[in-house]
């Protein structure tokens, strides 16, 4: 079966899908044939050599050619690595690409661990703390020691300790959102040992202070807020409830050292005002206080968004909500109403509140945030065994998504809803698939690749020739294509 399908990507242009559909074959055939595989696997990693380069920044041929090593590696990692060194080799770079550097973290962490501390000495690291949590996880001892010579390199070199700070915060304060604000101090355990978080504040305290020092030398050639002085001191305010958590005696250094030097600038006072009243510590109460004594429109909106924030990030939904609907003269954003509702429902669904978290999804607008959390609804209450009312959500959703603009969006949705229509029924997962099929065919636009594993790739394993002929129907060749090998994989990786 598959064969015929590697030979029809040989007729695709040179691009990301071509390389995923080759490698999706090699993955799939590795269990029955080996040697076919292997060559498989060899035509992909060539047709990476051959994408074109258009655009500025990391050579998207090194992020490709990664991904097929990766899946490699799954079935033979010491020919992984070989590839890897050998394309290093030829490439005749000192140290190799990020991809490859990843990949070695995994194979052959020592050379790993060589080639990483060259750069950290030559001031040549980028992505560093993803190099490292990616380390942790294969050696939280290696890691650690590695995070802390860095520390150290930084601090000898000390111009550019606070932007070290910066890179590796996440690394000890892992962040859902890959920012400061992705970790809940209240709820959320930091992986790193206590020593090490000591360590990497007191590191901090120093970069800090140092930076407010600059600043305020700076200050004698341009007397006013800049870019600099400005972002840093409100990305100091966000990482202060971590000194003062974890390092009060650094805290107690860091906040009055800032203000100090942002109070030296033309328009610090103001900056400091507006900055604490976005970031500052306040209470739901004092917020909502605030915004009504103020006549300033623009702080008013600030105050009611600080409110509507801090009643969500308590869980109070309902009165943030309600908050939101009376402020609508503050011209607070449309887009928390939305936040505020995606969080509501996940929070419902995690403590397996299926009401709470239909009421929440049925104010979204939004197609696809609804589709997702449509299915994640279904999957709860089928595994409650409370199909019937499952099947219902997703009829509805169903409804839902039928009425909507007609465009790539809309079969996606539909799609979607067939994933987890199939894992409650296989027939009513048919149905929803040739539904999909019909809106792909069907769509005014759809320049987007669709995820088929686990609709047809599933249902291939219930009924081959059913599959195979939903997947024949689709009338874009590269969709058609990853249809029929998600329905071969379905069928030979059953795991």
């Amino acid at each position: 079966m598959l064969d015929p399908l590697f030979e029809a990507t040989s007729k695709l242009d040179p691009d990301l899908t071509k390389i995923y559909l080759q490698t999706r074959i090699a993955d799939a055939l590795w269990e029955y044939d080996e040697p076919r595989a292997r060559s498989r696997f060899e035509a992909a990693l060539r047709t990476c050599e051959l994408l074109k380069v258009d655009f500025p920044g990391p050579d998207s041929r090194s992020q490709f050619r990664g991904d097929v090593l990766d899946a490699i590696k799954q079935h033979d990692p010491n020919w992984a690595k070989k590839l890897a060194l050998d394309h290093w080799q030829s490439a005749k770079k000192q140290e190799p690409d990020m991809w490859t550097l990843l990949l070695l973290i995994d194979l052959d962490t020592q050379l790993a661990i060589q080639i990483l501390r060259r750069e950290i000495d030559s001031n040549t690291t980028s992505w560093l703390e993803r190099d490292l949590t990616r380390l942790r996880a294969k050696d939280v001892v290696q890691a650690d020691e590695l995070f802390t010579y860095a520390l150290l390199a930084a601090a000898r070199r000390s111009k550019r300790s606070s932007e070290t700070f910066r890179e590796l915060f996440n690394y000890v304060f892992p962040s859902k959102t890959e920012n400061y604000l992705g970790f809940d101090l209240a709820s959320d355990k930091s992986p790193a040992r206590p020593e090490l978080i000591t360590r990497f504040l007191a590191f901090g305290c120093e970069a800090l202070i140092r930076e407010a020092n600059q600043i305020e030398q700076e200050s004698r050639k341009h007397n006013a807020v800049g870019e600099r002085s400005g972002m840093g001191y409100m990305e100091v305010q966000l990482w202060l409830p971590f000194f003062d958590r974890y390092a009060a005696e650094c805290a107690a250094k860091i906040r009055p050292r800032w203000d100090e030097a942002i109070l030296s600038l033309r328009g610090g006072k103001e900056h400091i005002r507006q900055t604490k009243l976005m970031f500052g510590p306040m209470s739901k109460e004092d917020a909502l206080r605030d915004a009504k004594a103020t006549k300033d429109l623009m702080e008013q909106m600030a105050l009611y968004m600080r409110a509507i924030n801090l009643a969500a990030d308590e869980g109070n939904f309902d009165e943030a909500l309600s908050i939101l609907k009376t402020t609508a003269e503050a011209k607070v954003s449309a887009d928390l109403e939305v936040r505020i509702l995606v969080k509501a429902a996940k929070s419902a669904i995690a403590i397996d509140d299926a009401d709470a978290a239909y009421r929440y999804i049925n104010n979204l607008d939004d197609l696809r945030t609804r589709t997702e959390l449509s299915c994640d609804i279904a999957r709860m209450l089928h595994q409650r065994k409370d199909s019937l009312r499952a099947i219902q959500v997703l009829n509805e959703a169903l409804e839902y998504a039928r009425k909507a603009a007609d465009n790539w969006e809309r079969p996606h949705a539909i799609l979607q809803l067939a994933n987890a229509a199939t894992l409650l029924e296989a027939e009513r997962g048919f149905e929803v698939v040739n539904q999909a099929i019909e809106g792909l065919n069907n769509a005014k636009s759809s320049a987007q690749l669709f995820d088929f594993d686990n609709n047809l790739g599933l249902l291939a394993r219930l009924n081959l020739d059913r599959a195979l002929s939903l997947a024949a129907k689709l009338n874009d060749n590269e969709n058609r294509l990853k249809a029929r090998i998600a329905v071969c994989r379905g069928v030979l990786c059953k795991q």
